[in-house]
């Protein structure tokens, strides 16, 4: 369940910054239209990417990477919180999702849930960060049914997606 929650993340942070942009390079797979990365050794790592990351991540040690296109990514856990890093080649920033807490996530987002969801609670939450923009996602759990909200970062919702592990089906609604 992690794993599939990171992959559906780090699909929606590359959307975000810069998939359409990179060459595939034959790093990837795709699976019902989700890109999946595709484990590296540490060895295999640019020194660019790696000195990127330990300066901006100097304690965090337990890192796992991946390549998607012509890209990198860190998976991490700090402060027992779930995070990813994607680098270019150049070892420059291209992305970032961390999970949060319920607790941190915007009024204007919890407002939302409770009014629109009040029969879903709140499960997991990430802040994803590209280039030039910014996202909560959001997983909300009720009687077996997950949905994954996604809202910008005034807290408007502009996505609502039932999960396909919990409905059996990749369902995209409508934002209202």
């Amino acid at each position: 369940m992690y794993r599939m929650k990171i992959i559906r993340l780090l699909s929606l942070l590359l959307a975000l910054a810069f998939f359409a942009s990179c060459g595939d390079g034959g790093t990837t797979e795709t699976i019902d239209e989700v890109i999946v990365p595709v484990k590296v050794e540490y060895s295999e790592v640019p020194d660019s990417i790696k000195r990127a990351f330990i300066v901006q991540y100097p304690a965090i040690t337990d890192v796992s990477w991946s390549k998607v296109g012509d890209a990198y990514l860190a998976e991490y856990i700090e402060n027992e919180m779930r995070g990813t890093m994607t680098y270019d080649l150049a070892g420059l920033f291209v992305s970032s999702g961390v999970q949060i807490s319920a607790d941190d996530l915007p009024a204007v987002v919890k407002d939302y849930i409770a009014q629109n969801m009040g029969e879903y609670s709140i499960g997991d939450a990430f802040i994803a960060t590209g280039l030039k923009s910014m996202f909560y996602y959001v997983d909300v759990i009720s009687d077996g049914q997950e949905m994954e909200l996604k809202f910008d970062i005034s807290g408007s919702l502009i996505e609502r997606n039932v999960k396909p592990d919990a409905a059996g089906a990749n369902q995209a609604e409508a934002s209202k």
